[in-house]
């Protein structure tokens, strides 16, 4: 089985607790409770890390955790200038064309909307596949 660990700053509380409540029992829940060196070592012992392009995916980066990050089509934000390097990670996308603010100068992913088509199935298989790598290896 895979057991599943939610982090975030105390400002994400409220969305964690919305994950809480959609995900039920079996996840932990973290918002708020870590500071960078105890999220660091709490990311050590993961075998996916899973998130958004955040100080936390480096993290994970730093402490050899492969990471499946999500980016938008925006290239101020790209992967290609954020991503994690010296780390294995999987870059998730919404599909090209579902970013209607992309070349706009004030777009947010909340603004637009794209990262809600990121589908479930993509990253759980990135996931996945990296959880059976470091299985086998």
């Amino acid at each position: 089985g895979v057991r599943v660990v939610v982090t975030g700053s105390e400002r994400d509380a409220e969305t964690i607790n919305e994950v809480r409540e959609k995900t039920g029992a079996g996840a932990v829940f973290f918002p708020g409770k870590t500071n960078i060196k105890q999220l660091a070592a709490l990311i050590a012992k993961f075998s996916v890390f899973i998130s958004g392009a955040t100080g936390a995916m480096h993290l994970s980066a730093a402490v050899g955790v492969p990471s499946v990050v999500f980016y938008t089509h925006i290239p101020a934000v790209s992967e290609k200038r954020w991503g994690a390097w010296m780390s294995e990670s999987a870059v998730i996308k919404p599909p090209e064309g579902e970013c209607s603010h992309s070349r706009k100068r004030k777009h947010t992913e909340s603004a637009c909307g794209c990262m809600e088509h990121i589908k479930a199935e993509e990253v759980a298989a990135a996931a996945a596949a990296f959880v059976s790598k470091r299985r086998l290896g």
